[in-house]
Formats: structure tokens, sequence, C-alpha cells
């Protein structure tokens, strides 16, 4: 558990910390190559990082539970509609 709670605090410094970096940086840098480039950059790094993380093994072998599974796990107030 405390090997998730520092991962998420690294998540949450890359986001808060660089992501108003990177907005900074984009608009000089779409002005010099171009928008499209930029664009096509961001989705490629996007793809890129997707790839890795689903190359690593143990991400391939997660299994969820199936719906109803999670349902009977629930109890029966899951299952229940509410009135009115």
């Amino acid at each position: 558990m405390r090997a998730l709670s520092r991962v998420a605090a690294f998540n949450m410094v890359g986001a808060f910390a660089f992501g108003p970096v990177a907005f900074a940086v984009a608009g000089p840098v779409a002005a010099a190559i171009g928008a499209r480039t930029v664009l096509g950059f961001g989705a490629a790094w996007a793809a890129f990082g997707t790839l890795v993380v689903l190359a690593v093994p143990s991400v391939r072998r997660v299994s969820w539970l199936a719906t109803g599974a999670a349902d009977e796990a629930a109890g029966p107030a899951a299952s229940t509609s509410r009135p009115g």
C-alpha cells in the first residue's frame, strides 16, 4: 500500500507541476514547427506510453471480476432498485 501511495504522489507531481510547463511550451513550439506536428507528436507519445504499459507482463495478466460476480460480492442490497 505504501508503494501505491508513492506512485500516486509522483503522478500528482507530474500532473500538477509539469503540466503547466508543457502548456506554456506547446504554444511557441507549435508556432515554430507547426500545430499539426505538435499534435502528431502528442498522439504518438500517448500511443507509445500506452504500449509501454501494456508491454509489462503483470499488467497484461490483470484479471477483472465478471459483472455477475461483483454483484454477488456486493450483496443483495446492490441489486435492489430504489423506490419511486
